[in-house]
């Protein structure tokens, strides 16, 4: 039986409501390899994939007029992977070995010429160990992992055409987790990023630190009590206050339902700068996004439409 879901106003009700007082964190969706997977998670036997995006112009006679674009259509195999996506000026097309693995990820343009291909590589543990780049003029680039004994990627190397190690990245863990992340480029240090964590073991901070030793900034979260991260504020250099920040706000099943972007004015007040509203359907798949961009004093939206909206049309097997 097939389902075919579009942005229906139904599943809107449910996923735009009131957020309960104590929200219950939903089950993590299945890993989809060649999907991004941190940033549009899956939930569900998802069959393919269409994201619509409909935003707003001004045309000849200064008439403001909507546009419909579609972004992208993905296609998934019976293991949820991706294997195809068509974007608006390319094609990609997964290959995989009989055990699942991404063997390779290839990018076409619309007359079908090849632009790129990334090769993957496995040890016998199936961790990947190579990913090699090939251009659509011969030329490649590559990323190799080390990892140590308890699977943590703890090295990578970045390998150019003639096969030298031009960049590096050392990872330091304690304790099972990851506490800093150096680079190097040409043998030279370049800078790193140092993590620190709460009681819970939720990423609190990351530090940003230069080649010269000097403070690239930082990063710092804070989480609700199952979990969810309700804020997150950029700091510049050795600044105490934040250049900007994020508010999140989620509905009882975990769903982030509203997203806030925040810039100090003149005063070092954060103040409201754009504002994003999502539904979901009943997997937890975000279905419909609404974006605000023009404020009121008090910092209320009073865009009568969103200067865009997307849409993801999503077909269940």
């Amino acid at each position: 039986m097939r389902l075919f879901l579009l942005a229906i106003v139904a599943f809107c009700v449910v996923g735009c409501g009131e957020q309960s007082a104590l929200p219950v964190r939903k089950a993590d969706a299945p890993e989809r390899k060649a999907w991004d997977n941190e940033r549009h998670p899956l939930y569900g036997d998802v069959e393919s994939l269409t994201t619509v995006l409909h935003h707003y112009d001004v045309d000849y006679m200064g008439e403001r007029v909507s546009l419909v674009d579609t972004i992208q259509q993905a296609f998934f195999n019976e293991r949820g992977d991706l294997s195809r996506r068509l974007l608006a000026a390319r094609e990609e097309r997964a290959t995989y070995d009989a055990e699942g693995r991404l063997m390779a990820l290839t990018t076409y343009d619309v007359e079908g010429e090849e632009l790129s291909r990334r090769e993957f590589t496995y040890d016998s543990e199936g961790l990947l160990v190579q990913e090699r780049t090939i251009s659509s003029d011969g030329t490649t680039q590559s990323l190799r992992n080390v990892y140590n004994v308890e699977r943590q990627l703890i090295r990578q190397d970045e390998i150019d055409a003639a096969g030298r190690v031009v960049g590096e990245r050392h990872n330091t863990y304690v304790n099972s987790r990851l506490v800093e992340s150096e680079g190097y480029y040409l043998g030279s240090f370049v800078g790193g990023v140092s993590y620190r964590y709460d009681a819970v073991d939720n990423l609190s901070e990351q530090s940003f630190f230069m080649g010269d030793g000097t403070s690239g900034g930082r990063r710092t979260y804070v989480y609700d009590a199952v979990g969810n991260v309700v804020s997150e504020s950029l700091f510049e250099g050795g600044a105490t206050t934040p250049t900007m920040s994020y508010a999140y706000r989620y509905d009882a099943s975990g769903n982030r339902i509203e997203w806030h972007h925040l810039y100090p004015d003149g005063e070092g007040v954060m103040q409201l700068h754009e504002f994003y509203r999502y539904c979901y359907d009943s997997h937890h798949n975000v279905i419909l996004t609404e974006s605000f961009f023009s404020f009121e004093p008090g910092n209320l939206p009073t865009a009568a439409t969103p200067d865009s909206r997307l849409e993801v049309h999503i077909r269940y097997r």
